[in-house]
């Protein structure tokens, strides 16, 4: 059994999945594989320690204080989410989406 919960950030609306303890799955609203790495099925269930912590993180990443964002502040301690392997997987996902828009912008509305 699984527990999801969503979430809303500039990207769009973000889907968390999570086995109670660690985050299994993070995926963009309409993404193509939209909980294709999961078996099993997913109740909602918006009060898990871990959705509040990945939720935190994922501010500092969209606002501003998170390692790795251009706007990070010098010498911030970086925080990671519990992630059963997804952070590297997490980061590269919401990065590749961000320039897809941004490039998207740029061409009018045109991939």
């Amino acid at each position: 059994m699984y527990y999801e919960t969503t979430c809303r950030f500039p990207v769009g609306t973000i889907t968390l999945a999570s086995d109670g303890t660690a985050l299994a799955g993070l995926w963009l609203e309409n993404q193509k594989y939209f909980g294709g790495t999961l078996n099993g099925e997913m109740a909602q269930k918006d009060d898990l320690p871990i959705f509040e912590k990945t939720v935190n993180w994922l501010e500092r990443y969209f606002f501003g204080t998170e390692s790795g964002n251009r706007r990070a502040t010098p010498g911030s301690r970086r925080q990671t989410v519990p992630s059963g392997g997804l952070e590297a997987s997490l980061r590269y996902s919401l990065w590749r989406d961000n320039h897809l828009r941004r490039d998207c912008q740029k061409n009018g509305g045109q991939t």
